[in-house]
């Protein structure tokens, strides 16, 4: 599994969701995981792509960070649900577009869904706001970001970002 609970008084795991292939998280573009206030868990990370659906972007011309990367990223996609940590129901699903990897999210004040989404290949890295009918309805990009670790709401309408 790729998300677990893990209970530290009876050494137990209660409550494990996804696998390698299908929803996991990544060294490169890390994801996240956060609490809800009912108990949900709002999980940010990648999930697996048919080959068919894959992006069709040429791959750095390095050996180096992106281009290993790409490479091994190129058959996975951003994706965040929300769930519920008892019996793993979903009441939220958002795909990323095509080579966006989430790395980050949280909830805002308004009930939004904070996402932060990384490129790999170029600075197309965004951070969006997404509400509960599933709506992008605020986007900040203008290629200044690529891998972007961290994004939170931190009051009065602003939004902290860590590159």
């Amino acid at each position: 599994s790729s998300l677990i609970r893990f209970n530290t008084a009876t050494m137990q795991t209660e409550f494990a969701f996804g696998k390698a292939d299908q929803f996991t998280f990544s060294d490169f573009t890390l994801g996240g995981v956060y609490k809800l206030s009912d108990g949900r868990l709002l999980v940010g990370g990648i999930q697996k792509i048919p080959t068919e659906l894959q992006f069709d972007t040429s791959p750095p011309n390095d050996d180096g960070f992106r281009s290993q990367a790409f490479n091994l990223l190129k058959t996975y996609r951003g994706k965040v649900y929300s769930i519920s940590s008892i019996d793993s129901s979903v009441t939220f699903n958002y795909d990323s577009p095509d080579g966006l990897f989430v790395s980050d999210c949280s909830m805002t004040s308004d009930g939004d869904v904070l996402v932060a989404e990384s490129s790999i290949v170029q600075n197309s890295g965004r951070t969006i706001k997404i509400d509960g009918f599933g709506n992008i309805n605020y986007v900040l990009s203008n290629g200044q970001f690529s891998i972007i670790n961290h994004a939170r709401e931190s009051g009065s309408g602003h939004i902290i970002i860590s590159t």
